[in-house]
């Protein structure tokens, strides 16, 4: 099996998403509690548009194990490209509290805040912060700040 999974991620990682994707859906079909291809088949259905079945994957994934912080984050990120702002952002939110703070998953709620939610509050200055000092040379981050700066100068001058 892990030949297998090691191979359908390799076809991925080529862009070959096709047979990728058919042989992770064999592994879901064969080891249904496996989150692993479940996970992968949601970021390859993403990757090639198909966001409906990326979110079935994903979701599968979460019954399977509600602990997977990769598979929220990838959640969010496809409830994000179908416009669903809000879920997007309970997505993000739901990371499991074991989460590290520099993890794919808090990355993925501060790109989230940093493009999708126009209001700045004080929470949101908290969080980029925190982060800041956790990762102090995150150069995307610094970017993220300062765009959210000048949105709240923005704000303030309405």
């Amino acid at each position: 099996m892990r030949t297998k999974f090691e191979s359908a991620v390799g076809m991925l990682k080529e862009e070959r998403y096709e047979p990728g994707i058919a042989l992770l859906l064999t592994m879901a079909e064969k080891m249904p509690p496996l989150t692993a291809p479940h996970i992968n088949l949601g970021m390859a259905y993403a990757r090639t548009g198909d966001l409906d079945r990326a979110e079935a994957s994903l979701n599968k994934a979460l019954q399977s194990d509600p602990k997977q912080p990769i598979a929220y984050n990838e959640l969010g990120m496809v409830q994000r490209r179908k416009g669903h702002f809000g879920k997007s952002a309970h997505e993000f939110m739901r990371r499991p509290s074991h989460s590290p703070p520099t993890s794919p998953m808090r990355t993925g709620i501060l790109r989230f805040c940093a493009t999708c939610i126009s209001e700045i509050t004080p929470a949101r200055w908290r969080i980029y912060e925190a982060y800041s000092r956790i990762v102090p040379d995150d150069a995307e981050v610094v970017k993220w700040i300062a765009d959210l700066r000048n949105r709240a100068k923005k704000q303030e001058g309405r």
